[in-house]
């Protein structure tokens, strides 16, 4: 779907749900100085267009007992990515998959209970190509909103 260019009320509307996808349409729409209705119809066009893709909440994973967290870089060789794709895909361990442009092919983001968890990951995934696994200690940004500034 074409979408027409983004003014700045829709830039605005972007910052303000990335900053809290909870407020309200007329709390949007105060900061914004439109409508609810007004707003409303806005939202519902950039979902439409794909510019919002969805809203979820932001878990303590540490808190739900996933206490191993994991960066896995991997090489898959072109024969088998689609088949890695399928199965990264279907792992619910796997938090992020990102295909990357160098030597490894692709980077994980990985969430189990304990290391026994990550080690039968890892071997699974081994079938595919050989890792490279980073543990996370601590957490220093999480997914800041992006800068919509023109």
């Amino acid at each position: 779907m074409e979408f027409k260019a983004l003014d700045q009320v829709d830039l605005k509307l972007l910052r303000l749900l990335q900053e809290n996808a909870r407020l309200s349409y007329s709390d949007l729409a105060r900061h914004v100085g439109l409508t609810a209705p007004a707003v409303t119809e806005r939202i519902r066009k950039l979902e439409h267009a794909g510019i919002i893709q969805g809203y979820q909440a932001s878990l303590d994973l540490r808190q739900l007992g996933f206490d191993v967290q994991a960066l896995i870089l991997i090489e898959v060789a072109y024969k088998d990515e689609q088949a890695f794709m399928r199965y990264v895909k279907e792992k619910r361990a796997v938090l992020e998959c990102h295909h990357l442009l160098g030597q490894s092919a692709f980077s994980l983001k990985v969430c189990v209970q304990k290391m026994l968890d990550l080690e039968a990951l890892i071997r699974e995934l081994m079938k595919f190509g050989q890792t490279t696994t980073h543990i996370l200690l601590s957490e220093v940004v999480r997914q800041s909103p992006v800068d919509l500034q023109p």
